[in-house]
């Protein structure tokens, strides 16, 4: 461990605003170019004014020893190092579903009201009418809401219209992505506190288990 790091300086110096400035541009492109924001609940301006941040904190670095404005290159490298960092956030936050979305979705999206159209496997049919009315039952409307809208294949405008999302939003995509997401979590958590993880664990379930999903609090 090194003794003495070099001291960050506390105060902007007298070109940081204009390099800040200067990588706005940069820095809107790469959070645009960053798929998955919202799986870390951000949207691109959020992503946007981190990275702004990253440029700052460079140039305080660089202020300790130079008088001169940082060359563009060292300010790229400082966006592209904070930019590795969201991806590996997006990732690990990607990682943590223990119910994938097309699990969740098959639940709601086996389990419409419009007739059986696999008469042969009516066994599984009932198993996940149940889960799906649980969930129905112990998820707000709104989440339920969100989630239906997703398993029935409607875009993230046409649900951010009909679940009253902000859609003046650039990202509007981001928000609507995030809030499946949130809602699909708590749907995870109804079905795991009585171990259920997955489609199939539904279907084999026992009475018993099938049971408790109707008492499982959210």
């Amino acid at each position: 461990m090194n003794p003495n790091p070099p001291t960050q300086a506390s105060q902007p110096s007298g070109w940081e605003a204009q390099c800040v400035a200067e990588c706005r541009s940069s820095c809107e492109k790469v959070a645009m170019a960053t798929k998955g924001l919202g799986a870390i609940g951000l949207e691109t301006e959020d992503a946007v004014q981190l990275l702004l941040l990253e440029v700052v904190a460079a140039c305080r670095l660089w202020a300790v020893q130079n008088v001169e404005k940082p060359p563009k290159a060292y300010l790229n490298c400082a966006i592209r190092r904070r930019n590795m960092k969201l991806w590996s956030e997006i990732q690990r936050a990607n990682k943590r579903k223990a119910i994938d979305d097309f699990e969740i979705d098959e639940v709601i999206d086996d389990n419409r009201d419009d007739g059986f159209d696999h008469v042969q496997d009516l066994e599984r049919q009932d198993s996940l009418r149940i889960v799906d009315h649980a969930l129905r039952m112990h998820l707000s409307p709104a989440d339920y809401t969100l989630i239906r809208l997703r398993a029935d294949g409607w875009s993230n405008r046409e649900i951010a219209v009909k679940a009253g999302i902000q859609t003046k939003s650039a990202d509007v995509g981001g928000r609507v992505r995030r809030k499946v997401y949130e809602a699909k979590q708590r749907a995870k958590d109804v079905l795991t506190a009585v171990g259920i993880e997955s489609v199939e664990d539904a279907v084999l379930a026992s009475t018993e288990t099938r049971n408790a999903v109707w008492e499982a609090q959210p």
